[in-house]
């Protein structure tokens, strides 16, 4: 019989407000792109606590995005 192998580590996860705070910092830095970037994570974050209203409502605050803003 083969040795049992030790469990892998898992990935760390962070959390919608984590990642909404990202958005804010960004956002504060007057990082459009990046706020983008970072609220879009939170909203897909699996956890479902209150961080996605506040990613939501902060993507609906930014300014329009420039055509070679993704």
């Amino acid at each position: 019989m083969p040795e049992a192998r030790p469990p892998l580590p898992a990935e760390p996860v962070l959390t919608s407000l984590v990642l909404a705070l990202f958005g804010d910092v960004a956002s504060a830095e007057q990082n459009w792109h990046e706020a983008r970037h970072w609220y879009r994570r939170a909203l897909a974050a699996p956890d479902g606590d209150r961080a996605h209203d506040r990613a939501r409502a902060a993507l609906g605050t930014l300014p329009p995005q420039r055509p070679d803003d993704r």
